[in-house]
């Protein structure tokens, strides 16, 4: 019997379990990895190269490259003399457009907004807030009718992203409209996860390519190009047409959003609920440019040369809405996710509303909310009844009763499944995007998260949830069960905690 395959096996254990000690992560998370590798390599090595890494190295971004004075996170060099001032003139070219807007002079600024513009802006140009008309389009009918009118008017190019693309009857009247304006010579582009849209039948994308569609999947499972890397995901839903409208949010291309899909093997027949925006101003660029920077990463192509070879249109601000757009990804240098809740958390004076559907934070971020609970800050956590994912969702709720303990009010919506990512600040900041609040959303994805800073349209905000938390209760448990129900029901909950950091 030959030892040579295990030896080698077991020197390749070795290996990951040095690199993994030079990356420094969360001890515990470390601890476990190791002992997989050492103790079960054959099981260990192929479960790490599937799931264990955190981060994707060597990949310049494209825009660190373009923006010259983009920095890395905590470094002082003479580079931040420049980003540091064109920050501060785009603050003021703000208050300046806010007052021209308002017809009056000396009106505060959102309270959050210089320190979000000062911490995010040092990672770029990207970064940078701007005035742009946003509207609220709250779940999937008034979300898919904005969607459809607005590729319907495209005259040069559509860009289409999600993380679910189904081929269901939405989604085949998405391709029969992307089919007929890519034959009326419209540029069509699109992209999908290659896991998230794991059911899109291959016939859908044929369809698709035979009609001059460029289509790509995101790191696709059956490629080795980029190794066996399961665990990084592009969760980003965006819709872009002509470099001038925008549709981004939590809304995935599916009929669930219509006519409801089955959940815990049931039909159920209410809609998911879910929030999405539209946006026209400069902050469609922004969102533009992350789409080119996904296609470069999916395909090796880029876009800018085939789709801004003619100047960008002008787009006059027809609202005053303070928009900033913030992408995270697991190629970033900076844990932007996860300094964007800790920062949003910490703003919190009076109010904290977050809607999540999958609830797992991390240790920091925990402490950052029972903190801001016991500043007095009115935090409630709305989440779902039912969800799509059990094993993540019972997690979440011993998540939440932990603090609920705090004095966090948590609140379980009822109609269905809710869907939205949420979180409502005071009365003048909202996040609004594709990120849930759990480890795999602040770590692992590519997501995007824009921060609207405005009195006007965080009361719309506030309305939408407060309808949502009156559709709500703040019993976790089913009442009309057993008590050896609960009993079993609250095991497989402790017993699913285990995994949290896998989440």
């Amino acid at each position: 019997m030959e030892f040579w395959p295990y030896l080698v096996l077991y020197a390749l254990a070795l290996w990951l379990a040095f690199d993994l000690l030079q990356e420094r992560r969360n001890p515990k998370s470390t601890i476990a990895w190791i002992i997989a590798l050492l103790a079960i390599p054959f099981i260990g090595v192929p479960l790490y190269y599937a799931f264990g890494k955190n981060r994707i190295k060597g990949l310049m971004r494209r825009r660190a490259f373009f923006d010259q004075h983009a920095l890395l996170p905590h470094t002082h060099t003479s580079e931040d003399l420049v980003r540091q001032p064109a920050i501060r003139n785009n603050l003021a070219e703000i208050s300046e457009l806010l007052d021209q807007k308002d017809g009056s002079q000396g009106l505060p600024p959102p309270a959050a907004l210089k320190d979000f513009a000062c911490t995010f802006g040092r990672f770029g140009e990207l970064y940078d807030p701007s005035l742009n008309s946003v509207d609220l389009l709250v779940d999937g009918e008034e979300t898919f009718r904005e969607i459809f009118k607005v590729l319907t008017a495209a005259k040069k190019y559509i860009l289409v992203q999600y993380y679910i693309l189904r081929s269901d009857r939405l989604g085949l009247e998405l391709q029969k409209l992307l089919i007929a304006k890519a034959k009326s010579g419209v540029a069509v582009y699109v992209l999908y996860d290659d896991i998230g849209s794991f059911n899109l039948s291959n016939a859908y994308v044929r369809d698709l390519k035979a009609n001059g569609i460029s289509v790509a999947s995101f790191l696709p499972i059956h490629s080795w190009k980029r190794g066996l890397q399961l665990n990084f995901r592009n969760h980003r839903k965006l819709v872009v047409v002509d470099g001038v409208d925008a549709l981004t949010g939590g809304l995935n291309f599916g009929e669930e959003y219509v006519s409801g899909l089955p959940i815990f093997g049931r039909r159920n027949h209410a809609r998911w609920r879910d929030t999405h925006i539209r946006i026209t101003g400069p902050a469609v660029g922004k969102l533009e440019d992350i789409f080119f920077d996904d296609w470069h990463f999916a395909t090796g192509d880029s876009l800018e040369v085939t789709l801004r070879s003619n100047p960008q249109p002008e787009l006059g601000v027809r609202g005053g809405d303070i928009v900033q757009v913030i992408p995270s990804a697991p190629t970033d240098e900076a844990l932007v996710g996860v300094l964007l809740y800790m920062l949003t958390i910490q703003k919190a004076q009076k109010r904290l509303w977050i809607a999540t559907p999958y609830f797992v934070p991390d240790t920091p971020l925990t402490r950052e909310l029972e903190l801001c609970a016991l500043r007095g800050v009115d935090i409630r956590l709305l989440l779902p009844r039912k969800s799509d994912n059990p094993l993540v969702h019972w997690v979440g709720v011993t998540y939440a009763d932990k603090l609920r303990e705090a004095g966090v009010r948590v609140l379980f919506y009822e109609p269905g499944f809710m869907h939205q990512k949420v979180v409502l600040v005071d009365d003048d900041l909202c996040l609004i995007g594709t990120t849930n609040f759990d480890n795999r959303a602040l770590y692992l994805n590519f997501e995007t998260t824009l921060a609207i800073h405005g009195a006007a349209f965080c009361r719309k905000v506030a309305a939408m949830l407060t309808i949502d938390m009156a559709e709500s209760s703040d019993s976790a448990e089913n009442t009309n069960s057993s008590k050896f129900a609960r009993f079993i029901h609250h095991q497989k909950e402790n017993l699913s905690r285990l995994l949290a950091p896998l989440l």
